[in-house]
């Protein structure tokens, strides 16, 4: 008699959907934040835009992550590109994005597309997406409005360190950016797409570091 209640318990659970089952419940969590500024000006040359993207209990079922880049006011999708995130922790996963900041890049025909914009991410067949946002502004103090350098003291000028400070070699330091050999290494390190690594070399053909002939 008791065998048959509690087969007829079972039976009962299963015919009223309830599970039973002892499934690991942890779910895939995604964040992304900005690293570094959040805000950018098209006059201003050498900026770059920075993002990591942290996934808390990755699993390969979650399939591609994807990044997209919107400008919001327009909706006009600027970058769509896949993610490489590599294991940094016990369950957490991490994807750098670290792209040069051209002014191409927010170009569409006669229309230059200032304000605000939104990073997203999403998984290929997860439903957990994230997203952070950051702006771009023609200038930051206005096209009529740039700051004026501090007048310098006469007592404070040296002829021959003004000789040295025009020498070429002073210019062959700053030929390269910090921020473009950090892409490089990120590369190296599968942290970054081939996307961001195109992109710096595109920013320094446009400084004219590199020439195509």
């Amino acid at each position: 008699m008791i065998f048959h209640l509690i087969f007829l318990g079972i039976i009962t659970a299963f015919s009223f959907g309830v599970d039973y089952s002892f499934a690991d419940s942890t779910e895939t969590v995604v964040t992304v934040q900005m690293d570094g500024p959040s805000t950018f000006y098209s006059s201003e040359p050498n900026q770059i835009i920075r993002a990591t993207v942290e996934i808390q209990n990755y699993t390969p079922s979650d399939g591609i992550y994807f990044l997209k880049i919107t400008h919001l006011p327009t909706q006009i999708i600027i970058k769509d590109s896949e993610l490489f995130p590599r294991p940094a922790a016990n369950e957490l996963w991490v994807a750098q994005i670290a792209f040069p900041f051209l002014e191409s890049d927010i170009k569409f025909g006669d229309q230059t597309l200032f304000g605000e914009f939104e990073i997203h991410v999403r998984a290929e067949f997860a439903s957990q997406t994230a997203s952070t946002k950051f702006s771009i502004f023609e200038y930051r103090y206005g096209p009529e409005s740039t700051p004026e350098p501090e007048p310098e003291s006469q007592t404070q000028i040296d002829p021959p360190s003004l000789e040295l400070d025009a020498g070429p070699s002073d210019q062959s330091t700053q030929k390269i950016p910090e921020w473009v050999r950090n892409i490089f290494i990120w590369y190296a390190e599968d942290q970054v797409s081939e996307d961001e690594l195109l992109n710096a070399i595109q920013y320094l053909v446009q400084q004219e570091v590199i020439t195509l002939e």
